[in-house]
């Protein structure tokens, strides 16, 4: 079982950082047919062979996938997907 981990930080306020969240958890789930939900201030979400968590702190958003068996070769173009999707909700948004 392969594991993408992504810690960013961000300069957003609460409520944009969850809106961020919350629509990359649609976006994933569009492309990837992810069923997701909230959990105070993590997103869950899940489809058969990957699992995962995004959670939205003050400062920073962590998000950690599970890949299961058949996705795991895939993983290095899944990460640069996430993270290409991140940088565009973000517009560059993210503090050092």
């Amino acid at each position: 079982m392969a594991t993408i981990s992504i810690d960013r930080a961000h300069g957003l306020t609460h409520d944009q950082a969850r809106n961020l969240a919350e629509r990359l958890a649609t976006d994933l789930r569009h492309r990837y047919d992810f069923a997701w939900h909230w959990e105070g201030d993590d997103i869950h979400f899940a489809r058969p062979g990957v699992s995962g968590l995004l959670r939205v702190g003050a400062s920073r958003i962590t998000l950690d996938i599970k890949l299961g068996l058949l996705l795991t070769p895939f993983r290095s173009s899944i990460e640069k997907q996430v993270n290409v999707e991140l940088e565009r909700l973000t517009g560059g948004a993210t503090a050092a």
